[in-house]
């Protein structure tokens, strides 16, 4: 599923990964994202660190969600991630054409982040 914010025009163009399953700890999930996950999916590093956010998720009260800043060659990108007992993907907000980030705030992108999760995922 791809998902398009219809906000102003250099809010960046979220793409949403996910997948699902089960999956027996969601906050290890999210240790992994915030420890070298970002590494390991995206070559780069965190510039501004990935922190934990209210997940909020209406079909698991474990469900967690983080937000962060990402570095890859210089280009800044915002990523969000979340992790439940079913569910587990990544928003990344990709920087609008000119390669500047985009001026969502990180509370923004984990509400979007939150629609996106939910708009793709039922109660099991």
């Amino acid at each position: 599923m791809r998902v398009r914010y219809l906000g102003k025009d250099d809010d960046g163009d979220p793409s949403v990964i996910g997948s699902w399953g089960a999956f027996t700890d969601p906050a290890a999930i999210m240790a992994n994202i915030a420890t070298n996950g970002v590494d390991t999916i995206h070559h780069a590093s965190w510039a501004q660190p990935f922190t934990n956010e209210a997940a909020r998720d209406p079909h698991d009260t474990d469900g967690k969600l983080g937000c962060g800043t990402v570095d890859q060659a210089g280009m800044l990108q915002m990523l969000c991630a979340w992790a439940d007992h079913a569910t587990t993907g990544t928003v990344g907000f990709t920087p609008v054409p000119d390669g500047m980030p985009s001026t969502l705030t990180m509370d923004q992108a984990a509400e979007l982040t939150r629609t996106a999760r939910d708009a793709m995922t039922v109660p099991r």
